[in-house]
């Protein structure tokens, strides 16, 4: 049985940083967000990885970068930005979905204009690299758990 090309590619996330996120935590002195990224493949959250979050900032610089298992033809890729908050819900800054046709197979490199922002212009920079799955790996079944309760 033949494999599709996109079943053997893992993908290196780059989250590089963010610009100009609007201001959910408020004080006297100005306000400022706790940003954090987190990147999956749109549906499938078990694909999930994340920055640290960075602290009183609109402007954070992560330069982080993460891999991710399992692309299959047509997966987009889901980019979330964060204000972490420490009592309730954490606040939506912005998101953007970067379509499987734009980064598959030669990767992708950019900055983009972040959607549901709250009337700012914010912006996201990243890269992804599509890796080839070792011959050893390619073949080898997978297995995610989600433990709901312990």
């Amino acid at each position: 049985m033949a494999m599709h090309r996109c079943a053997k590619s893992r993908l290196r996330i780059y989250i590089t940083k963010a610009s100009s996120l609007r201001a959910a935590d408020f004080s006297l002195t100005g306000g400022k967000s706790d940003p954090y990224c987190s990147c999956e493949i749109a549906g499938r959250p078990t694909s999930l990885i994340k920055t640290p979050i960075i602290k009183k900032t609109l402007d954070p610089e992560w330069n982080y970068d993460g891999e991710m298992d399992g692309c299959r033809e047509g997966d987009n890729l889901e980019f979330l930005v964060y204000d972490h908050d420490m009592v309730g819900a954490d606040d939506l800054l912005g998101k953007f979905v970067l379509d499987y046709d734009q980064f598959f197979p030669g990767g992708y490199e950019g900055t983009v204009l972040l959607q549901e922002t709250g009337k700012k212009e914010s912006f996201l920079t990243v890269k992804i690299e599509v890796l080839q799955v070792p011959e050893n790996e390619a073949d080898i079944p997978r297995c995610f758990v989600l433990i709901e309760q312990a």
